[in-house]
């Protein structure tokens, strides 16, 4: 059981990750001329391009906030971080994890000792 819930949770993450355009993800501020704040947040892949992203069907843009505040900031930043190669070497940590299981006679023992990657595993799963 104990193993079977990291390898479900890499799983979980691989299966949301493979839908998702593929990273590495960046965040760009951007606006028009005299704002003093941006008006805008993107994450995107690659290169910032305006054109690209300006029309309509862009094949860059993973995600846009249209107004901009601290919060709206954080979360692009937060967003960006998590791009599919990311999320992979999570899933290969819970996999990698799963298999050190075995090495425990006792569940209860592999949890304490893998205590953070089963906290991660439940939360992913939702069954925290």
């Amino acid at each position: 059981m104990t193993a079977d819930l990291l390898s479900r949770a890499a799983a979980k993450i691989r299966e949301t990750a493979q839908g998702a355009m593929a990273g590495p993800w960046s965040r760009h501020d951007f606006g028009h001329p005299g704002e003093q704040e941006p008006s805008s947040i993107v994450v995107h892949t690659g290169k910032f391009d305006w054109d690209d992203l300006n029309g309509g069907e862009s094949e860059t843009a993973v995600a846009w906030m249209a107004g901009w505040d601290s919060q709206e900031d954080a979360n692009a930043e937060h967003i960006a971080l998590w791009s599919p190669d990311v999320a992979e070497l999570v899933a290969r940590v819970l996999d990698e994890s799963a298999g050190w299981c075995e090495m425990y006679d006792d569940p209860g023992e592999a949890e304490r000792v893998l205590h953070a990657e089963f906290a991660l595993a439940r939360r992913i799963l939702g069954e925290d």
